[in-house]
């Protein structure tokens, strides 16, 4: 080997190493997340943190002593954001997610109902989970299934219950 070659591998080694070696001389751990001075903490972030934990914790990813540690952590830090903005609070935050989902509910469509019994039904429900009443109605002549309503086949066309049909 050439003292050439031996000169150029230190002078790339040095830079290389000292990036390498930055993080353990100061201590900084790869982990920390720091929030910059001038962004206000929101609590929110921090307690969805606080549940991963909590159920990280539950499945055994997460032994007691690193639990109690990084636990106390986010409470100080969901405390010290709630500090910091107490004109919004958590009740108004849930409250305004509440109203959200009601919103959407009342735009749903409303939710089918057994007609025998009057229970709620849920999509994909073939039986009545109160009565037991079949939610399917089977037409007598080409033997296709229907919804529960139908009041004609939609295979064949014929009446499902002529029995019930009103007389005209």
């Amino acid at each position: 080997m050439t003292i050439g070659a031996v000169l150029v591998g230190l002078a790339l080694l040095v830079p290389i190493a000292s990036i390498v070696l930055r993080p353990l001389v100061r201590g900084a751990r790869l982990d920390e997340v720091t929030p910059e001075r001038n962004t206000p903490l929101r609590p929110e972030p921090i307690l969805v943190a606080l549940r991963d934990l909590d159920f990280d914790h539950q499945t055994g990813k997460v032994a007691q002593e690193d639990y109690a540690r990084a636990r106390a952590e986010l409470l100080a830090r969901a405390a010290q954001a709630m500090a910091q903005n107490p004109d919004a609070s958590l009740e108004d935050v849930l409250e305004e997610r509440v109203k959200e989902i009601r919103r959407r509910l009342d735009q749903a469509e409303p939710p089918a109902s057994c007609a025998q019994c009057g229970d709620r039904l849920l999509p994909g429900d073939r039986f009545c989970s109160r009565c037991g009443n079949p939610l399917t109605n089977t037409c007598p002549w080409c033997g296709k299934n229907a919804g529960a309503e139908d009041r004609y086949c939609v295979e064949c066309g014929r009446q499902l219950h002529p029995e019930a049909a009103p007389v005209p």
